[in-house]
């Protein structure tokens, strides 16, 4: 199984996809500096925020 960034790089004009000022070289470079472990235990962090602030404002707009 690719991780992200390995799905990212094997796709054709893969830099096309990114943000303006981000490059394939910044996202390696990010990339080497966590396991996939920890990259994993980033993501999973970010994304339980996400959806914690999600429910936080629909707890807040079925309140209105």
């Amino acid at each position: 199984m690719k991780t992200p960034f390995e799905k990212l790089t094997s796709l054709d004009h893969a830099a096309e996809y990114l943000k303006d000022g981000l490059s394939l070289d910044a996202l390696e470079t990010i990339a080497k500096q966590q396991s996939d472990l920890d990259a994993w235990e980033t993501m999973q962090k970010a994304r339980s925020k996400l959806f914690d602030d999600i429910f936080a404002l629909n707890v807040r707009v079925q309140r209105n």
